[in-house]
């Protein structure tokens, strides 16, 4: 593999939606022009890797690196991409919310609830979900292990609203 330094260009007429355009190019380090394509028209003095063989010219790609900043690039200076956020918990908080909400809007209750009383009691069967979905369970009687989920579900009936059935049993 040889690096060649282009040395005037003159377009085929010939476009392609996935190769680009097609451009004749010849080389400072060759007389011969090749037909070659591109995604943008190649600039006087850019460096190409590729090989002559039986009088063809074949392009060399570069091993990709997704931290390099592209060619001529004005952000060259600028620091590679973010690395990847994992947002896993943020969906399994809203699937546990979402769980809830349904469950909580399927019960029938003596009373209607309040708009407050529905958050509440959402929000701790949401919780309850969510602990008991917990994988990496405290071990008993260590500092980590919480109040049982279950149990602050059922403090929230403690108000006075008392469920009596729920819908379609």
């Amino acid at each position: 593999m040889s690096t060649f330094t282009v040395k005037s260009t003159m377009p085929t007429g010939k476009a392609n939606e996935k190769f680009g355009q097609e451009f004749y190019v010849q080389f400072n380090e060759s007389e011969q022009a090749f037909p070659l394509w591109f995604k943008s028209a190649p600039e006087i003095g850019k460096e190409i890797d590729g090989e002559i063989s039986n009088g063809k010219f074949k392009k060399i790609r570069k091993e990709w690196n997704p931290n390099a900043a592209p060619e001529g690039d004005a952000k060259a200076s600028a620091p590679a991409r973010t690395p990847y956020k994992d947002n896993s918990d943020g969906m399994r908080q809203g699937m546990c919310f979402n769980n809830a909400a349904n469950f909580v809007n399927t019960l029938v209750f003596e009373k209607t609830l309040t708009d407050r009383e529905w958050a509440d009691l959402t929000f701790a069967y949401a919780q309850a979900l969510y602990l008991k979905g917990d994988l990496n369970v405290p071990v008993e009687g260590s500092q980590e292990e919480a109040k049982d989920p279950i149990e602050t579900v059922k403090e929230v009936f403690g108000g006075g609203t008392k469920l009596v059935t729920p819908r379609g049993n």
